[in-house]
């Protein structure tokens, strides 16, 4: 089975106007901020420009579980400034995907959406949602 290494992934992007056509086009801002690991669907690794997802229910699970609106077709460099720590953490921790696809329990949904898919749902999402929330409620106290 043939792996590929993970991609690039950002939070965010902007939109701006395209001037010769009238129409708001996406743009990936200056300092796009944390960097996250996103595993590539099938046709990602053949990708030449960015990927902006626009529809809410299509965002990706970052491997640390951050929502990601924009894949990068380069690939996650761990020692790139901005890298996530957290998702560099779970990289190093985590069983190589050769290996979690042979298991005949494991179905990934198409392209680690974080959208709820029942037991599929990303596990790092709920993990990282439960800890922001935890932070706000001690930071209220």
């Amino acid at each position: 089975m043939n792996t590929t290494a993970p991609l690039a992934g950002l939070t965010s992007y902007g939109m701006t106007r395209d001037e010769t056509s009238g129409s708001w086009v996406p743009r990936i801002y200056d300092e796009p901020g944390i960097i996250h690991a996103v595993h590539p669907t099938p046709t990602e690794p053949q990708m030449a420009n960015p990927y902006f997802i626009e529809e809410t229910q299509n965002y990706r699970a970052a491997v640390c579980g951050a929502l990601v609106k924009v894949v990068m077709p380069s690939t996650f460099k761990p020692a790139e400034e901005g890298a996530c720590p957290e998702c560099i953490e779970d990289l190093a921790a985590a069983v190589p995907p050769q290996m979690a696809a042979r298991t005949p329990t494991f179905l990934p949904p198409a392209g680690d959406s974080w959208y709820s898919h029942g037991a599929l749902k990303n596990p790092n999402y709920s993990r990282r949602r439960e800890a922001e929330r935890k932070r706000r409620q001690g930071g209220t106290a």
